[in-house]
C-alpha cells in the first residue's frame, strides 16, 4: 500500500504546525475589535465598513490555512458552525426581501463580520497558546472598556458609558465579561497556575463589576446575575466531586474560599455608593418616563403585532424603524427606534424562524459549553468554555431587556465569545487528534468564497462611506446658503450609492434651497418632488420624506397632492407629531380650522411632550385662547399644562378657566386647586386663593402640594399663626421639606423672630449641601441676629467655593462696612469690580463707602461712572447734584460734596 502523506495525516496533541499563523491570526482579530470598540461600538459608517472589511480578509485568511491551523485535519462545518451559517443565510434573505436597502445592507455587513469572528475564533483558537491569547485579548478589551467608564465616572461624569455612546451598552459588554474573568480563575488559567494569570483575571473582574455599578444599568445588573449563576452551574461539577469519587481537598477548598471571596465582593460592592446607586435604579419608575416597566410592555406588545402582520418571513431586515410607527401604542410618548428586546427585532425583521435557530444555536452553544467545562479537558479548556457560554447567557438575558446587539462591536464580542466555546472544544486531550466532523470543505473553495463575499461587503461598505461623505459636505454647503455647491455634493451622493434614499432626500432639499436662495424657481422644485418620489419608492414608510414631499407639492402650489403626502405620513406614524403637526399646520393656512385643531388635539394625545410645543405654535399663529383649549386634550394634567401657559402669556381669567375645567374633570385631584391657588397669589387675591384651597379640601382633595399653597394663603391674608402651623407640619413631608423649611423662615423673618430664623436657615443650608444662594440667606439671618463672625465666616465659605456670588460679596462688604472696617470692605468691593467692572452694585456701596470716610472726590468719581453705565440711576444724580456752600462741609479741595 502507499503511505500516506505525512502532511495530510493528523498530528497528535500537542503538536502546532503553525503557531505564527495563529498569533497572527489572533492577534489581528483582537486589534480590530479594539479599533471597533475605541470607535464607539463601530456605529459609524467608516469604522464599520473598515472593520467588515479588515474581518472579512481574517476570515478568507483564516480559511485559507485551515488544514494547517486543524493539524492537516479537513476543514468541516459542525453543528454550531451550521447554526451560524442558518442564521447567515436567513440575514441574506431578509436582506433580498427588504424594501429598505440601505439599512439592510448596513445590518447584512455587521452580521456577515460576526460570522467572521466566529469563524476566526473557532479555527485559530484551537490549541492552548492561541486559546489564552484570544481569552485574554477578550478581557483586556472589557477591562480597558471599564476603566474609561471609571475615569469619567472620578472625573464627575454622572453616568458614563466609556468607550460607548450609551451606558447600557457598556454594560451588556461588562455583563458578558465578568464571568469569563470569573470563570478563567475559578477553574484557574491553566496547567502552570500563573499567580501572574490570577492576578489580572481578579483585576478585569474588579473593573468589570466596578464599571458595571457605574453604568446604573438594569439590564446589566439583571444580565451579570444571570451570567454569575449560569458560571456556578457549569463549572460546580469541576469542582465538586460526584457520588463515589474521592478528589483530594485541595482541589475543593480554593473553590470554596474563591466562592466567599466572591461572595464578599459583591457584598462589599452593592453596599458602597455606586452599588446603592445602581440598585435604586429597579424602583419603579413614574409611568410616563421612558424607563418605565410598562410602557417596555407596551413596546413589546406592539411589536408582536407587527410581528403577527409581518408573515413568516417577516418585514425584511433593517426594517424595525420604518415598519414600527404604524403600530406604536398610544401610551407611549416618544418616537422608538428599537424594540428594547433583540429577539422579538429579530423576529420582526426576519420572521417565524429567527426565534427558532437562535434557540437552536444557543441550545448547541450552550450543551458544547458544559460538555467541555466538567469532561476530562484541560483546565484552561473548562474554563474557557464556562466562562464564555456563562457571557452569552447574560448577553441573551440583556437583548432580551434592552438592544445590545444593535450595536456592531456587541455582537462581534459575542461571535468572539461563541468561538471561544468552540474552540475550546476542539482542544485536544492528550492521546487524541483532532479530526473533521460534519460537512467537509475544501480549503480553496471556501476561501475563495470568503474572499468574494468580503468584497462585495466591503465595496457597499465603502460606498456607504463615500456617499455618507458627499451628503455631509452638501448640508455642510446648505448651512452656508451655497445652493450650487449643494446640489452638486447631492448629485455625486446619488451617483456613488443611486439606491440610497437618503442621497435621493438630501438632493431634494439641495434643490429646495436652490429654488429659494439660488433662483432655481419651480424647475428646481420640480426636480425636488421628482427626487423625494424616488426616495418614498426606495423607502416607502418614511415619514419624515413623506413631509418632506408634502412641503414640496405644496410650494409647487399642489393642494391636493400635499394634502394626500401629509396624509401618508400620518397614517405611517398616526402618533406621530411631527406628522400630525405638519398636516395641521398645513390645514390652517388652508382654512380648515376645525380639522386642523382635531388633528393637533389628536397628536397631543398621542405625544405627552408635544402639547407644550403646539401650545406656542398655535399661540403664534392665531393667538386666540379658544383655539389652544380645543386642541387641548381633556385630561387633567393637558388643562394643568394650558393653564400655565395662558398664564405666562397673561390671560389670567382664561388659565383660571383652564385650572377649574380640571377641577370639574378631578374634583379630588389636588394638582388644578393648588395651581389655581397659586395664580391667585400671584395675582394678588390671597383671599380668593385661601377659599379655592378650603373649597379643594372639603371635596376630599388632599396634598402635601396643596398644604403649602393653604400655608402660603394664609400668610398672605395676615393668618401668621395658623400659616406657620401649617408650614411645621409640613416639614415633616419629604416632597415639600425644603419648601416648607423655606417658607417658614420667611414668616418669621416677616415677624421678626430672629432665633427661630436662624435654626431654620441653618437647616435649608443643611439641606442644599450644593446651593449657596441658601447659605448667604444663612449669613443674613446671622447678621440679623447680631451674630457678626459667624454671617462673616458664612460668607468667606461661600466665596471660597465659588468667587464670583456677587450676593454674597455685597453682604459681606456691609458686615464690614458696619464694623467700621472700611480698608476691608473697599478690598471686598474692588474685588468684584476686578470680576465686573460695570456691576452698579458695587460702584454705588463703594461710592457710599468713600462718601462715609469723607473722600467725596473718589465717591463723586464713582457715582459719574454708574451714570456713565445707567444714565438714569436716581442714586447717582441726587449724589452729584447736591452742593456744598462755601466753607460748609466741602471736601478737601473745596469742590462740590457727595
Amino acid at each position: 500500500m502507499p503511505r500516506r502523506d505525512d502532511a495530510a495525516r493528523p498530528r497528535p496533541w500537542g503538536e502546532d504546525p503553525a503557531p505564527a499563523i495563529r498569533a497572527a491570526l489572533a492577534g489581528a482579530l483582537v486589534l480590530v475589535l479594539g479599533a471597533a470598540l475605541l470607535s464607539h461600538g463601530a456605529v459609524t459608517p467608516a469604522p464599520r465598513a473598515a472593520c467588515v472589511a479588515a474581518l472579512g480578509a481574517l476570515a478568507t485568511a483564516t480559511l485559507f490555512f485551515g488544514p494547517r491551523l486543524l493539524d492537516g485535519a479537513r476543514l468541516a462545518v459542525g453543528p454550531s458552525g451550521g447554526a451560524v451559517a442558518a442564521l447567515l443565510v436567513l440575514a441574506a434573505i431578509g436582506a433580498a426581501i427588504a424594501p429598505y436597502t440601505h439599512a439592510a445592507l448596513e445590518r447584512l455587513s455587521v452580521l456577515a463580520g460576526a460570522g467572521a469572528v466566529y469563524l476566526i475564533t473557532s479555527l485559530a483558537g484551537t490549541t492552548r497558546g492561541a486559546l489564552r491569547g484570544l481569552r485574554l485579548g477578550a478581557l483586556l478589551l472589557a477591562g480597558a472598556a471599564a476603566a474609561d467608564a471609571l475615569a469619567d465616572h472620578l472625573r464627575g461624569t454622572p453616568v458614563s458609558g466609556g468607550p460607548f455612546v450609551n451606558p447600557n451598552h457598556l454594560a451588556a459588554l461588562l455583563a458578558a465579561s465578568l464571568p469569563l474573568a470569573l470563570a478563567a480563575e475559578a477553574i484557574r488559567c491553566g496547567e502552570d497556575r500563573s499567580p501572574l494569570a490570577s492576578l489580572v483575571h481578579l483585576a478585569i473582574a474588579g473593573l468589570c463589576l466596578a464599571g458595571l455599578l457605574v453604568t446604573r444599568s438594569r439590564g446589566g445588573i439583571l444580565a451579570s446575575g444571570v451570567g454569575l449563576v449560569a458560571t456556578a452551574v457549569l463549572i460546580l461539577p469541576r469542582v465538586i466531586p460526584a457520588r463515589g469519587e474521592r478528589r483530594r481537598a485541595r482541589r475543593i477548598f480554593p473553590a470554596m474560599a474563591a466562592a466567599a471571596l466572591l461572595f464578599a465582593g459583591l457584598v462589599l460592592a452593592l453596599g458602597s455608593a455606586p452599588g446603592r446607586s445602581a440598585l435604586a435604579r429597579f424602583r419603579p419608575a413614574p409611568d410616563h418616563s421612558e424607563s418605565s416597566a410598562g410602557l417596555r410592555l407596551s413596546i413589546w406588545s406592539s411589536t408582536l403585532r407587527a410581528v403577527a402582520e409581518g408573515g413568516p418571513v417577516g418585514w425584511g431586515l433593517g426594517s424595525f424603524r420604518f415598519v414600527y410607527p404604524a403600530y406604536r401604542g398610544a401610551d407611549i410618548p416618544y418616537g422608538v427606534s428599537h424594540a428594547h428586546n433583540d429577539w422579538l427585532e429579530g423576529t420582526l425583521e426576519l420572521g417565524w424562524a429567527f426565534p427558532a435557530l437562535a434557540l437552536g444555536a444557543g441550545v448547541i452553544v450552550g450543551r458544547r459549553a458544559a460538555i467541555t467545562a466538567r469532561g476530562r479537558r484541560t483546565r484552561l479548556a473548562a474554563g474557557t468554555a464556562a466562562g464564555a457560554g456563562a457571557g452569552l447567557a447574560a448577553l441573551a438575558v440583556h437583548a432580551a431587556v434592552d438592544f445590545p446587539l444593535q450595536v456592531p462591536f456587541l455582537i462581534w464580542f459575542a461571535a468572539l465569545l461563541a468561538g471561544l466555546v468552540s474552540a475550546s472544544a476542539r482542544i485536544p486531550t492528550p492521546g487524541r487528534v483532532v479530526s473533521a466532523r460534519g460537512i467537509v470543505l475544501d480549503a480553496w473553495p471556501a476561501a475563495a468564497v470568503a474572499a468574494m463575499a468580503a468584497l462585495i461587503i466591503s465595496a457597499a461598505g465603502f460606498r456607504e462611506v463615500r456617499a455618507g461623505t458627499a451628503m455631509r459636505n452638501a448640508d455642510r454647503a446648505a448651512e452656508g446658503l451655497e445652493a450650487r455647491r449643494a446640489v452638486s455634493e447631492s448629485r455625486r451622493a446619488v451617483g456613488v450609492d443611486p439606491g440610497s434614499a437618503e442621497a435621493h432626500a438630501a438632493l431634494a432639499r439641495a434643490l429646495v434651497l436652490s429654488a429659494a436662495e439660488g433662483g432655481g424657481g419651480k424647475p428646481s422644485l420640480r426636480a425636488a418632488a421628482a427626487s423625494l418620489e424616488r426616495a418614498s419608492t426606495l423607502n416607502p414608510r418614511d415619514t419624515d420624506m413623506w413631509i418632506e414631499l408634502a412641503r414640496v407639492r405644496e410650494a409647487l402650489g399642489e393642494p391636493a397632492a400635499a394634502d394626500g403626502a401629509y396624509a401618508r405620513a400620518a397614517r405611517l406614524d398616526p402618533r406621530s407629531g411631527m406628522a400630525l403637526e405638519a398636516r395641521a399646520d398645513f390645514l390652517l393656512r388652508t382654512g380648515h380650522r376645525e380639522e386642523a385643531l382635531r388633528v393637533l388635539r389628536a397628536s397631543a394625545e398621542s405625544d405627552a411632550r408635544a402639547l407644550p410645543r403646539i401650545l406656542t405654535s398655535l399661540w403664534g399663529t392665531t393667538g386666540k385662547p379658544a383655539l389652544l383649549r380645543a386642541a387641548t386634550p381633556g385630561t387633567v394634567r393637558d388643562l394643568v399644562l394650558l393653564g400655565d401657559f395662558l398664564e405666562t402669556k397673561g390671560r389670567v381669567p382664561e388659565a383660571r378657566a383652564a385650572f377649574e375645567d380640571a377641577e370639574s374633570i378631578a374634583p379630588k385631584d389636588p394638582l388644578p386647586a393648588a395651581r389655581k391657588a397659586a395664580l391667585l397669589l400671584r395675582r394678588g387675591s390671597p383671599e380668593d386663593a385661601l377659599g379655592a384651597v378650603r373649597a379643594a379640601i372639603g371635596r376630599g382633595a388632599d396634598s402635601a402640594s396643596l398644604r403649602i399653597s393653604l400655608a402660603a394663603s394664609l400668610a398672605a391674608t395676615g393668618n401668621r399663626v395658623s400659616a406657620a402651623r401649617e408650614y411645621e407640619r409640613l416639614v415633616a413631608e419629604p416632597e415639600v421639606r425644603k419648601q416648607a423649611v423655606e417658607a417658614l423662615a420667611d414668616l418669621y423673618a416677616r415677624a421678626g423672630d430672629r432665633g427661630r430664623l436662624v435654626g431654620l436657615r441653618e437647616k435649608v443650608a443643611r439641606m442644599s449641601p450644593g446651593d449657596p444662594s441658601a447659605r448667604v440667606a444663612l449669613a443674613r439671618a446671622y447678621r440679623a441676629a447680631g451674630r457678626w463672625p459667624a454671617a462673616v465666616e458664612t460668607c468667606r465659605s461661600v466665596l471660597a467655593d465659588d468667587p464670583g456670588m456677587a450676593a454674597c460679596r455685597y453682604l459681606l462688604a456691609d458686615l464690614y462696612a458696619e464694623r467700621g472696617l472700611a480698608a476691608a470692605a473697599e478690598m471686598t468691593l474692588q474685588t468684584r469690580l476686578s470680576q465686573s467692572p460695570g456691576d452698579i452694585a458695587a460702584l454705588t456701596r463703594l461710592a457710599r463707602l468713600y462718601a462715609a470716610e469723607g473722600r467725596h472726590a473718589e465717591a463723586r468719581s464713582r457715582y459719574r461712572r454708574v451714570l456713565a453705565i445707567e444714565p438714569g440711576n436716581a442714586e447717582a444724580r441726587a449724589a452729584l447734584a447736591r452742593r456744598a456752600k462755601p466753607g460748609r462741609h466741602g471736601d478737601r479741595t473745596g469742590g462740590d460734596t457727595t
